[in-house]
C-alpha cells in the first residue's frame, strides 16, 4: 500500500505546468497581437506622412493663389489712362502666365523723400519680358505716368517655353533642389523704367513664389481661365493667348494652382492639391466716365534767364512734376501732361539732376475747371558734374571686383556738397547710382548696414581731384559681410523614412554639407559631419537688404 501511494504521488507531480500545445497556442496569440500592433503603428506613421505631405502641397498652392489673387484684383490701379494709347490693366495672359499693369509698390522711387509713380515698361529698354517681345501686345510708348508691369510665370529663364531648362536655371533652384520631377518654380517679376524717363534698364526683379506643377500635364488644369464680358465659357487656350484687342473685355479670371509635396510617400507617389479662386479682374480699373481736363507744360533750361521758353531754351527730360497726388515725368522734349477732374491743385516740380529751379517759390496754385491749362518751369544749370557710383559684393574682401562678385542693390550713399533735391540715393539692381556735386572737392559716404564693411575705397571717400563744371567722375565701392554665423544640423540614417530624426536613428560621419546663395555655383561655406553626424558650417550672415537666402546642400555617401 505504501509503494502504490508513492507512485500515484509521482504521477501527479509529473503532470504539473503547461503542455507543449498550450505553449504553442500562447505564442501564437502573442504573435497575432504583436503583428496587429505593428500594423497599426505602421499605418499611423503612413497616415501621418500623407497628412504632412498634403499640408505641404496645400501651403504651396495657397501661397501662390493668395499672391496672384491680390495682384490680379488690383490690376489697373494707378495705370496711365490719360495717354493717347491707355496703359492696359492686363497686358498679356495665357494658360501659364499673366502680365498686369498696376502701380502697387510704387516701383521704383527715383526721387528722395517721397514715393513716385514709375514709368511703365519701355519697349526700347532691357531686359524684356518674353511675351512682350514679338507678340500682339507691345507698349507703343513709354507712358508719362503709370504703373510697373507685374508678371507671374513659370518661364523663369525667359525663353518662351516652360521645360527642364527652367528647372536648371538659377531662378528655378527651388525646383531643382527637390526630388519631385514635376516641380516648377512660379515667380513674380516686376518691370519698370528705372531711369526716370530715359531709355534703359527696365528692372526685372524676381520673387520666387511657390513650387507648382506645369499646366497641360496629365490632370493639371491651366493656371488661368479667362472669362470675357457676356461669356459663360472660358477662353479656349487652343486659340493662343488672349488677343491684345480683347484684353479690355476680360471680366473675371479663374485661378487654379496645382502644387505637390516635395517628397514621395511609401508608394512613391507625391501628394497633390489643386486650389481655385475667382477674381474680378476689372475691380480696380478706374471709371473714367467723369470729365477730365488737361494740365501741361515744359520744364526747360532757361538759358537767357527771362522765365520764358523761347530762343535756344531746351526742354529737360527726367524731371518729376506733381499735381496733388498725381505724378508725371517730363519726356525727351521736357513736356509733362496731366488729366484730372475739375478742382484746386498745387503744381510743383523737382528739377532733373544738375539743374536748379530758377523761380522761388517753385509752385503754382491751379483752379482747374472746364479748360486746359499750361504752366512752364524755368530751370538753370548748376555748376558742377555727375559722380557715378558703383557698389559690388566684395565676397573675398580683397577690395577688387572678381569674376563672380556681382553688384549690390539698395546701398545708400550721400555726397557733400550735393543738391538740395538729391543729396543722397540708393543703388539700383545693377549696383549703380549717379549723384550731382558742385565744382571743387567732394566727399562720398556709404551709409552701409551694420552687417557690411567697406573694403575699398576709404569710407567716407574724399575726392582725389576736384570736380570741374560739366565734368564727371566714377567711384567703385566694395562691400563684404562683416559678421559670420553658423548653420548647424545632423545627417542621419532615416531608418523609417519619415523625414524626422527619431530615437535610435544614428548619425552618419564624414558627409560633406555646404551652403550657397546661387544654386551651388558658389559655395559660401562647407563642413564634414563628425562621428555623430553633426555638422557646423560657418558663413557670412545673410542680413544686408536685397540678398538671396542660403540653401543647404549635402553630398550623400555612396549607396545612399
Amino acid at each position: 500500500m505504501r509503494a502504490r501511494s508513492r507512485v500515484h504521488f509521482l504521477d501527479r507531480l509529473s503532470s504539473a505546468g503547461f503542455t507543449l500545445v498550450e505553449m504553442l497556442v500562447t505564442l501564437l496569440i502573442f504573435s497575432v497581437v504583436a503583428v496587429t500592433l505593428t500594423l497599426v503603428i505602421m499605418s499611423s506613421a503612413r497616415s501621418k506622412q500623407r497628412t504632412s505631405q498634403r499640408i505641404e502641397s496645400e501651403q504651396g498652392a495657397r501661397a501662390a493663389l493668395d499672391l496672384m489673387s491680390r495682384d490680379i484684383r488690383t490690376a489697373g490701379y494707378g495705370a496711365d489712362r490719360a495717354a493717347a494709347v491707355p496703359q492696359p490693366a492686363i497686358a498679356y495672359v495665357d494658360s501659364q502666365q499673366i502680365i498686369l499693369g498696376e502701380n502697387q509698390l510704387p516701383y521704383p522711387d527715383n526721387a528722395v523723400g517721397a514715393p513716385n509713380a514709375p514709368l511703365a515698361y519701355n519697349p526700347n529698354g532691357v531686359p524684356k519680358p518674353f511675351p512682350l517681345n514679338g507678340t500682339p501686345f507691345a507698349p507703343p510708348i513709354r507712358y508719362n505716368t503709370g504703373a510697373e508691369l507685374i508678371r507671374f510665370t513659370l518661364d523663369v529663364n525667359n525663353d518662351g517655353v516652360v521645360d527642364a531648362s527652367d528647372v536648371a536655371a538659377p531662378e528655378g533652384a527651388d525646383a531643382a533642389a527637390t526630388p519631385n520631377p514635376n516641380d516648377y518654380t512660379l515667380v513674380r517679376q516686376v518691370y519698370g523704367d528705372m531711369t526716370a524717363g530715359l531709355a534703359g534698364n527696365n528692372g526685372g526683379t524676381t520673387q520666387r513664389v511657390a513650387l507648382v506643377r506645369k499646366p497641360a500635364n496629365a490632370g493639371v488644369p491651366p493656371l488661368f481661365n479667362v472669362y470675357m464680358r457676356g461669356q459663360s465659357t472660358a477662353w479656349d487656350w487652343s486659340n493662343g493667348p488672349v488677343p491684345s484687342a480683347q484684353l479690355n473685355n476680360i471680366q473675371r479670371i479663374e485661378l487654379q494652382v496645382t502644387a505637390t509635396a516635395s517628397r514621395p510617400d511609401s508608394r512613391g507617389q507625391y501628394a497633390q492639391t489643386t486650389l481655385k479662386n475667382e477674381v474680378n479682374a476689372a475691380r480696380s480699373v478706374p471709371d473714367f466716365g467723369a470729365p477730365t481736363y488737361s494740365v501741361s507744360g515744359y520744364v526747360f533750361n532757361d538759358l537767357n534767364t527771362d522765365h520764358l521758353k523761347n530762343g535756344s531754351d531746351v526742354g529737360l527730360a527726367g524731371s518729376t512734376v506733381r499735381m496733388g497726388n498725381l505724378v508725371s515725368y517730363t519726356n525727351g522734349a521736357g513736356l509733362f501732361t496731366f488729366q484730372a477732374p475739375a478742382g484746386n491743385y498745387v503744381l510743383k516740380h523737382t528739377p532733373p539732376m544738375g539743374y536748379g529751379s530758377y523761380t522761388v517759390p517753385d509752385s503754382f496754385n491751379i483752379a482747374l475747371s472746364n479748360v486746359a491749362l499750361t504752366r512752364d518751369f524755368p530751370d538753370t544749370a548748376r555748376a558742377g558734374g555727375n559722380v557715378n557710383i558703383f557698389a559690388f559684393n566684395d565676397a573675398n574682401g580683397n577690395g577688387t571686383q572678381d569674376g563672380s562678385e556681382g553688384p549690390m542693390e539698395g546701398i545708400k550713399f550721400t555726397i557733400v556738397p550735393g543738391t538740395p533735391e538729391a543729396p543722397n540715393g540708393t543703388t539700383d539692381t545693377y549696383g549703380t547710382l549717379t549723384l550731382f556735386t558742385g565744382v571743387g572737392n567732394y566727399q562720398i559716404t556709404c551709409n552701409k548696414p551694420d552687417t557690411l564693411m567697406v573694403t575699398s575705397p576709404s569710407n567716407p571717400y574724399d575726392s582725389s581731384s576736384p570736380m570741374t563744371n560739366s565734368g564727371s567722375a566714377s567711384v567703385r565701392f566694395g562691400l563684404c559681410n562683416q559678421v559670420v554665423e553658423h548653420v548647424r544640423g545632423k545627417v542621419y540614417t532615416d531608418a523609417n523614412r519619415n523625414g524626422v530624426l527619431d530615437g535610435g536613428e544614428a548619425g552618419i560621419s564624414a558627409v560633406w554639407v555646404g551652403v550657397s546663395k546661387d544654386a551651388g555655383l558658389n559655395v559660401a561655406g562647407y563642413a564634414y559631419t563628425d562621428g555623430n553626424g553633426d555638422y557646423d558650417v560657418t558663413a557670412s550672415v545673410n542680413d544686408p537688404p536685397h540678398t538671396q537666402p542660403y540653401s543647404v546642400y549635402v553630398v550623400p555617401p555612396a549607396g545612399r
